[in-house]
């Protein structure tokens, strides 16, 4: 009995000691400025993080996923009272001919960002163009933030 309790109490003593401190060093990482944008209304595009600095486009779907894409031509004339951005973001897709054949072709997509500074609500236009075939999408009443993130 007494080495059970002495085994027991040598246990409890290591367990304590060998746990290791709650405090950990931070990373010298510094937020970065986006344009937050939100209540789409769409599965596709839950939230979409527009970087003001860096040539970036972060979007988040309802189901958890992301996708990140380089922008180019980037234009912020926003003023006092509403946001004005455009820009346009490309990506590499594979698609299929009528016989199957599969080729990878640039699919462009021309954003254009329309808000009240005061509200945060505004438009969101996506103009999708691939083979020089294009589809516009407007979102209404969409919330439009500056926020800062991680980069």
């Amino acid at each position: 009995m007494k080495n059970i309790v002495k085994l027991l109490s040598f246990i409890m003593v290591f367990g304590f000691f060998a746990c290791e401190a709650d405090e950990y060093p931070v990373p010298d990482i510094e937020k970065v400025p986006v344009y937050a944008i939100t209540e789409t209304g769409s599965n596709d595009l839950f939230e979409l993080n527009v970087y003001q600095n860096n040539s970036l486009l972060s979007i988040w779907t309802k189901n958890g996923k992301v996708k990140v894409l380089a922008t180019s031509a980037y234009s912020d004339t926003s003023d006092e009272i509403n946001y004005m951005v455009s820009f346009t973001a490309t990506e590499n897709v594979t698609v299929s001919d009528s016989e199957g054949v599969e080729s990878v072709v640039v699919r462009s997509y021309d954003y254009v960002i329309d808000a009240s500074k005061d509200t945060g609500v505004g438009t969101l236009s996506i103009t999708t163009v691939v083979d020089e075939v294009s589809e516009t999408i407007e979102y209404n009443n969409v919330m439009i933030k500056v926020d800062s993130v991680y980069n």
